[in-house]
């Protein structure tokens, strides 16, 4: 299959593609044109490099106490 969509077409797609987030189609495609555009490659390695740095971009906060016995809870009466 060849890509039909220029560089403008695919890079709306490059955010999706990098959380694994497009259909099989729409995967090919930009598969198929990132092995010839050197553009879309280097925005994708931004893309996927902000998103691995979204895991420190906030603070990490403890559950409330309890919470983990209330989702418990909460699942037990649903399965009764």
């Amino acid at each position: 299959m060849t890509d039909p969509r220029t560089h403008e077409a695919i890079s709306p797609d490059l955010a999706a593609y990098s959380m694994d987030a497009l259909d099989d189609e729409a995967r090919e495609l930009v598969e198929q044109h990132l092995a010839g555009c050197e553009d879309c490659t280097s925005e994708l390695e931004e893309l996927m490099e902000g998103a691995a740095n979204l895991a420190f971009a906030v603070p990490t906060v403890s559950p409330p106490p309890g919470l983990q016995d209330r989702i418990n809870a909460a699942i037990d009466a649903d399965m009764n």
